[in-house]
């Protein structure tokens, strides 16, 4: 272990040690020979100066000369060298006793050097073994001039030794710091004052090697222009010439090397004495990478790596500003996805997601480099036209992602389908300022939605019908609160025996402002918002506890709720109904929730399993308007129902239409065959009443048999069978 540090200490501990050790050879070197000289010349040393110059020149010179190359080639001194430089010292002193002192001050020079090369222990062994000779020495030329020169020798190593080792350690720490440190440092001298600078690389750590590509030992020694051709004629080469004339420090946050293109490196230039200036590169890539990672989060959804809100509202100023300047027009799609939230809720936010993700590949293979698609949150999504961004070029565009978006994606193994509402607002048709722009294409999707179309132009009639609908929106969200909604009940009549068989909950908002209103003014508000599924358990909670209290003053009446396509995805749906029941008291056979057949068209295999989970708590489930969403006969006689409800559009006309009345004769005889309970819904005057009870339709209701009120106008007392078909003077209203 001993050898092993003894070898380590034979090195400088400085990057580029080597071309220090190459002065201090040269300076022995010339030392030698200067000492040859002067045996040579000085008249007191002859006639054995000859031989003491033949003797330096011919062997203490190739010693010194083979100890140099030995550094070069190897980078470490020979282990023997502080003991054969004192000998060699001894040697000088007993062939020339007119040198003892000029050697003396050598040996103790030369302890200098063996201290900080290898160490203050190989120094004291050496000091120790010169001290000895020294002795020997003295006893042969003048033993009383020798004591002196033995005991200042003494002295002189053993304080040359103790302060040059503290200094060395000193230094060495310093040192190891700088060859360990992960910066890279590089020192330039500036060699003179002309134009262009010339500066010159005289120190660099190991670190430098990453930064530059290049080995210190390869850079030191050469101007900043041979060793980085590339920086010869740049602002950066002059300021460093300032810096090392005095000026002041300075610092660059991000430089990017030659080697590595995808590094990044911070510069740090200071001054240091001598015309010099150290140059400090830190590896600052990771932290970089970092910032850019959080500006890009900041700008950037998380999900699908599209845009955000914030980018794209950025994006859409700078557009706007160009297509002032040019005369141009810009276009804004927003758009929505349909039933995301069923996808969501039916098969959970993993689905939902991957969805997500995979719609925006779509859209990104679609679209011009020049756009921007982003994703504003949610399922909601945005393009920003600014080539082509015409009426027929923006319509083009939605209608290409309204086909994209049609082809099924298979998640899991899921075959999955949705559809989009698109609203288009241009610049400058519509709005002239980014935020108004927004707010219009806002507008044109809702009326794209509410009307089916798949996607829609701002126009200015749609934007005050928008306006009053978010108003309601907001104002929705508090009605319930507010014990602002209404239940009418519209009466259900057995046509065979006359009695109010059902009725039928119909929500109502009295508004503050706009009165009474129906549920077509809000019941899709609440749908697109979210608010669904709490009005319609307040609606079915409403009912249920008026159906207790007619149940309890008039026997077996029953209670039909509706019940909105959102409604199937509400999981809990099934429990909470039955616990309601349960607590107000209510058998389930009382209580008939309806589903549109359209709805139920969308999701059969949905529709199924949740109407399955609400009848095996006892409740009986309809098909409502049913004909109007064209299931086939197999659907029909799988779906767990218990009646049909013909929607009006075929009632209202079959005394007069003859095709109309042949559907609903079809209807009444397909429900029954499948066992199920038909109603015919929109009665309206005697005649089709009387058809109606010639089909053998179980149950009608519509306005000439009553209109929708409030609970405490209700009529239930039973009316015979000839009043219901026969004489209108009599039958409720």
């Amino acid at each position: 272990m001993r050898a092993e540090g003894e070898h380590a200490r034979s090195q400088l501990p400085l990057a580029g040690h080597a071309t220090l050790w190459r002065r201090v050879f040269l300076s022995r070197h010339l030392a030698i020979a200067s000492l040859a000289v002067l045996a040579l010349v000085m008249p007191e040393m002859q006639p054995r100066g000859v031989w003491i110059a033949l003797a330096l020149a011919c062997g203490l010179l190739p010693y010194s000369i083979a100890l140099d190359l030995r550094m070069r080639r190897t980078g470490h001194l020979p282990r023997a060298m502080p003991y054969l430089d004192q000998a060699a010292a001894l040697a000088l002193m007993l062939a020339e006793p007119l040198v003892w002192t000029p050697a003396l001050l050598v040996m103790v020079a030369n302890l200098s050097l063996i201290v900080v090369a290898f160490g203050w222990r190989v120094a004291t062994r050496a000091a120790a073994m010169a001290t000895v000779g020294l002795i020997g020495v003295a006893l042969v030329i003048d033993p009383a001039e020798g004591g002196t020169g033995v005991a200042t020798y003494v002295v002189s190593a053993a304080a040359t030794i103790t302060i040059v080792s503290a200094l060395s350690q000193r230094v060495r720490q310093y040192a190891d710091i700088v060859e360990a440190i992960g910066v890279a440092l590089v020192v330039l001298r500036a060699d003179d004052h002309g134009d262009p600078p010339s500066l010159r690389i005289i120190a660099a750590n190991p670190a430098t090697t990453n930064a530059v590509g290049q080995t210190p030992d390869a850079l030191i020694g050469r101007t900043v222009g041979e060793a980085f051709p590339d920086l010869v004629g740049t602002p950066l080469l002059e300021r460093l010439a300032e810096v090392a004339r005095g000026g002041a420090a300075f610092d660059i946050a991000e430089v990017r090397p030659l080697i590595n293109p995808l590094a990044v490196y911070a510069m740090h230039v200071f001054p240091l004495p001598g015309s010099a200036v150290c140059v400090a590169l830190e590896d600052v890539t990771d932290a970089v990478g970092a910032s850019e990672a959080l500006r890009r989060q900041a700008l950037h959804d998380d999900l699908t790596g599209l845009p955000n809100r914030t980018l794209l509202r950025d994006r859409l100023a700078y557009a706007l500003q160009q297509a002032r300047r040019s005369d141009e027009r810009v276009a804004l799609l927003l758009m929505d996805l349909n039933q995301f939230k069923e996808v969501n809720d039916a098969l959970g936010h993993h689905h939902g997601d991957r969805l997500l993700i995979e719609l925006s590949r779509r859209l990104q293979e679609m679209v011009r480099e020049c756009d921007t698609i982003a994703r504003l949150g949610g399922d909601e999504f945005a393009l920003l036209l600014t080539t082509d961004a015409g009426v027929s070029g923006a319509t083009r565009v939605a209608e290409k992602v309204i086909r994209a978006l049609e082809q099924p994606i298979t998640v899991d193994g899921l075959s999955l389908q949705t559809h989009a509402s698109i609203g288009i607002a241009l610049y400058p048709d519509h709005a002239a300022t980014p935020g108004e722009l927004t707010q219009r294409a806002d507008v044109a999707m809702y009326m794209a939605k509410r009307n089916g179309t798949g996607h829609a132009l701002y126009d200015a009639e749609h934007d005050r019908s928008s306006v009053r609908r978010l108003r309601l929106l907001g104002e929705l969200r508090r009605a319930i609160r507010l014990d602002e909604l209404r239940l009418h009940y519209q009466p259900s009549y057995d046509l065979r025996s006359g009695r109010v068989a059902q009725l039928e909950a119909l929500v109502r908002w009295q508004h503050p402002v706009h009165g009474l209103m129906g549920p077509g003014e809000f019941i899709e508000l609440a749908e697109v918002s979210g608010m669904i599924q709490p009005l319609t358990r307040w609606v079915v909670e409403q009912a249920v506890g008026q159906l207790a209290r007619w149940r309890a003053e008039s026997g077996d009446v029953e209670m039909a709720v509706n019940l909105s396509v959102r409604n199937l995805y509400d999981a809990g749906f099934d429990r909470w109904l039955e616990a309601l029941l349960d607590r107000i008291g209510v058998p389930g056979s009382a209580l008939t929730v309806e589903i549109t057949e359209s709805e139920i068209m969308d999701d059969p295999l949905l529709a199924m399993d949740v109407l399955g989970r609400v009848k095996s708590a006892g409740v009986t489930t309809s098909i409502d308007d049913f004909g109007t969403g064209y299931s086939s006969l197999s659907n029909l006689r799988h779906l767990p129902i218990d009646a049909v409800k013909i929607d009006r559009s075929f009632v209202g006309d079959m005394s007069t239409d003859e095709g109309d009345a042949t559907i609903v004769r079809a209807i009444v005889d397909l429900g029954h065959n499948l066992g199920l309970t038909v109603v015919a819904e929109g009665v309206e005057d005697e005649a089709t009443l009387a058809q109606l009870v010639d089909l053998g339709c179980d149950r009608a209701q519509g306005f000439h048999l009553g209109r929708p009120v409030p609970a405490d106008e209700v009529e239930l007392a039973p009316q015979p069978v000839g009043t219901v078909a026969g004489d209108a003077s009599t039958r409720p209203r």
